[in-house]
C-alpha cells in the first residue's frame, strides 16, 4: 500500500513526542491491517485494532515474552485470523 510520505514525518514527529524515537514502525504493515479491519468489519473497526495490537506489543515486551518484531507480527497474524473468521460469519458486514 503506498501512502503520503507526510506519514513518515509525523510519526517521526509522535514518537520523538512520546519519547520512543528509536521505535521502528512498520507504516504499511499498520495501513494494510487497518484497510483490511475497515472493510471487512466496520471502519471504526482499524483504530481500535491498531490501538489493540499496539497495546499488546507492548505488553509482550515489556514483560519480555517476546521482542517488538515478533510480538508485531504475531499480532498481526492473529488479526488476519480474528477477520478471517469474522467475515465467514458475518458475510453482510463488509465493503
Amino acid at each position: 500500500m503506498s501512502y503520503p510520505r507526510e506519514l513518515d514525518a509525523w510519526a517521526a514527529e509522535l514518537l520523538r513526542d512520546l519519547e520512543i524515537p528509536e521505535t521502528e514502525v512498520n507504516i504499511d504493515k499498520v495501513l494494510n491491517m487497518s484497510a483490511a479491519v475497515a472493510h471487512g468489519v466496520v471502519r471504526p473497526g482499524a483504530p481500535v485494532s491498531s490501538y489493540i495490537l499496539g497495546y499488546v506489543v507492548g505488553v509482550a515486551e515489556a514483560t519480555g515474552q517476546a521482542p517488538y518484531e515478533l510480538a508485531f507480527d504475531s499480532g498481526l497474524r492473529v488479526i488476519e485470523r480474528a477477520l478471517a473468521r469474522w467475515q465467514e460469519e458475518h458475510p453482510e458486514g463488509q465493503d
